[in-house]
C-alpha cells in the first residue's frame, strides 16, 4: 500500500475501512483494520464508530457488538455517534432491552444525544421513541 515512501497513517487506514464498508465489502474492512493494527497503528473512536456502523449499516451487528467491546478494552472511549450507531442497530434487530441498556450507560457517562425536545419531563421516553421509529420498531 506504500508508494513513493508514503506511509499510511491511521486516518488513511479510517477512510479506507470506512469505504470498503460504505460499499458492502465487509471482509475488506476487516482486513485492513488488521493491517492497520499489524503496522502499530492505534484505531481512534472514529476508526471504531466507522467499523460500528458500517456493520450495523449491514446487518451485522454482532461484528459491531465486538468492536465496541474492543474499543472499550483498549481504554477507547465511544462518542454519541457510535452509541447511536449501536443503538439504532440494536433496535433494528429488535433487541429493545439492550438498546435501552446501552441508552442508560450513556445517560450514566454523560452523553446525551442532541435531539431538541425541549424541556419536556420525559425526555428519555422520546428519545427512545425516536430512536425505534428510526429503526422502523414503531410506526
Amino acid at each position: 500500500m506504500t508508494k513513493d515512501d508514503l506511509v499510511p497513517d491511521q486516518v488513511t487506514y479510517t477512510s479506507i475501512i470506512h469505504t470498503r464498508l460504505q460499499y458492502g465489502y465487509l471482509k475488506k474492512g476487516r482486513e485492513f483494520y488488521d493491517e492497520m493494527l499489524s503496522k502499530g497503528l492505534s484505531p481512534s473512536v472514529v476508526t471504531y464508530t466507522v467499523l460500528i456502523h458500517g456493520h450495523v449499516a449491514k446487518g451485522k451487528l454482532e461484528w459491531a457488538l465486538i468492536y465496541f467491546s474492543n474499543m472499550q478494552d483498549k481504554g477507547i472511549l465511544p462518542n454519541v455517534i457510535t452509541y447511536n450507531a449501536l443503538v439504532n442497530g440494536l433496535c433494528k434487530e429488535r433487541r429493545i432491552d439492550e438498546a435501552y441498556n446501552f441508552f442508560a450507560e450513556m445517560k450514566e457517562k454523560g452523553i446525551i444525544p442532541r435531539r431538541n425536545f425541549g424541556d419536556l419531563p420525559d425526555e428519555e421516553a422520546l428519545i427512545i421513541s425516536f430512536f425505534l421509529f428510526e429503526a422502523g420498531c414503531i410506526k
